[in-house]
């Protein structure tokens, strides 16, 4: 994964870029790692638990009964036995975290495509007045554009003419 394709704007060429590789520790995904390092199994399937059952149950609720699990079944006793409020804590901000960072993602991807729409629809419009010599009002009635919406439009394609100017 490179850094820069998380950005809408991307450079073709950015002055610093980082590339990271992305490993999936789901439980049957790169067994080879798995075998290698048995705490990075022993925590794949803490985190499938805690998955599975926050499905059903509320999320305090499932991480205690991950735990629980997890420390009768011999996975990271030592660990969830010496640390389990942490653990519990922890988790919980992340998850929390977790789910905060993926709304804000569905927002700007909602953000983004309707942002992409209107653009598209200027293009078309400009387009349209160009190849066929017709009016801005005109070229919004063929794109079906709501009348209400005319201003708007108007106005966008006065901003980009001014671009380019």
């Amino acid at each position: 994964m490179c850094l820069s394709d998380l950005y809408i704007t991307g450079e073709e060429s950015p002055d610093l870029e980082l590339k990271a590789v992305m490993l999936n520790i789901r439980p049957g995904h790169n067994p080879q790692l798995m075998e290698a390092c048995s705490t990075l199994k022993e925590y794949s399937e803490f985190v499938e638990k805690v998955r599975n059952y926050t499905k059903v149950m509320e999320l305090n609720t499932a991480l205690d009964r991950a735990v629980t699990e997890c420390i009768q079944e011999g996975i990271l006793t030592d660990f969830l036995r010496k640390n389990r409020a942490e653990v519990i804590k922890m988790s919980l901000y992340e998850y929390d975290q977790e789910q905060h960072m993926k709304w804000l993602r569905e927002e700007g991807y909602e953000q983004g495509h309707e942002d992409g729409k209107e653009d598209n629809l200027v293009t078309n419009i400009q387009a349209l007045m160009k190849n066929m010599n017709i009016s801005v009002q005109q070229a919004m009635e063929v794109l079906e554009v709501p009348k209400e919406k005319y201003k708007v439009y108007e106005e966008k394609l006065k901003n980009t003419k001014d671009k380019k100017n």
